[in-house]
């Protein structure tokens, strides 16, 4: 029903509205005659329901949801209140009011309560390897496989590591030599910890075989290796002394050898002969001397 002039004064409650068209209250009023409504103002009643409040269009009231007023707070305690009909309440919201830090704490709203936890803030903790940190706020929360316990002191040839309850010492090679006690083959320790099973840091030997424990020589293998190396080295001497001869046999044929030649003959003769016995399977070899 809209508004009608009168050429009399009227005695009405008219109702106020904002820029937006918000009701922001009521007032009883009497219109001079022939005079229309003050600004941002209807003789339409608002009757909003309770939670809701009314926006005029210019024609008649909506009731939209009003929850201006409304304070709630964020899961570290700070508050907020809405203040306009275009906000909304967040789905991270919490009605429970909070209670008073206490000394030395800060507020955490978890598991449907409000907790008081321990401010932390620029404490050490420290990684599973001992890397040191520091606590950068109130609200940090210790990342797994980490620390407040403080590393004992070092000690040579190891390193600390947290195993989830303490601080425990852990053999530390890396950068040292291993040997496969299989093959031998050398390797860099690139890991913590003790040595992998099927190696050792002891050294071995050219024939050196692993017991279990250590090194040992193995006496055959050696054996026959030098009797190897001796049966190679018999054979070439053997082979220079036969070319000596050759060369000499064939001075003598042709009736050209010298007295000294004819006597270097019998000279290398004797020290084929004498290479020719020699038991290369001997511990300890005397080589005759060459002519």
């Amino acid at each position: 029903m809209s508004f009608i002039f009168s050429s009399s004064p009227q005695a009405l409650w008219l109702y106020q509205y904002d820029s937006d068209g918000s009701y922001i209250g009521s007032v009883f009023m009497q219109i001079p005659a022939n005079t229309g409504l003050p600004a941002n103002t209807t003789h339409l009643p608002c009757q909003p329901r309770h939670g809701q409040t009314g926006i005029f269009n210019g024609a008649v009231w909506e009731y939209v949801t009003d929850v201006r007023g409304t304070q709630y707070w964020n899961a570290y305690g700070q508050g907020f209140v809405i203040s306009s009909l275009a906000d909304t309440i967040p789905d991270w919201a919490i009605s429970i009011a909070p209670p008073v830090a206490e000394p030395g704490c800060v507020l955490l709203f978890t598991e449907g309560k409000w907790q008081q936890v321990k401010d932390k803030t620029g404490q050490a903790y420290y990684e599973i390897n001992g890397n040191k940190h520091i606590v950068p706020d109130a609200y940090f929360t210790l990342p797994d496989n980490c620390t407040f316990i403080a590393p004992p002191e070092p000690k040579p040839t190891f390193v600390t590591q947290w195993n989830g309850s303490e601080w425990t010492y852990v053999k530390d090679l890396r950068g040292q030599r291993a040997y496969s006690t299989e093959t031998k083959e050398l390797s860099t320790v690139m890991d913590i910890g003790p040595l992998p099973d099927g190696y050792t840091l002891l050294v071995p030997g050219r024939f050196d075989v692993w017991n279990g424990n250590a090194w040992v020589k193995d006496e055959v293998a050696e054996q026959a290796f030098n009797a190897d190396q001796a049966e190679r080295q018999k054979a070439a001497l053997m082979g220079m002394a036969t070319e000596q001869i050759a060369v000499l046999n064939f001075a003598i044929d042709r009736g050209v050898a010298t007295d000294s030649e004819i006597s270097k003959l019998t000279q290398w003769e004797e020290y084929r002969l004498e290479l020719n016995r020699i038991d290369t399977n001997a511990i300890n070899i005397t080589w005759p001397e060459r002519p």
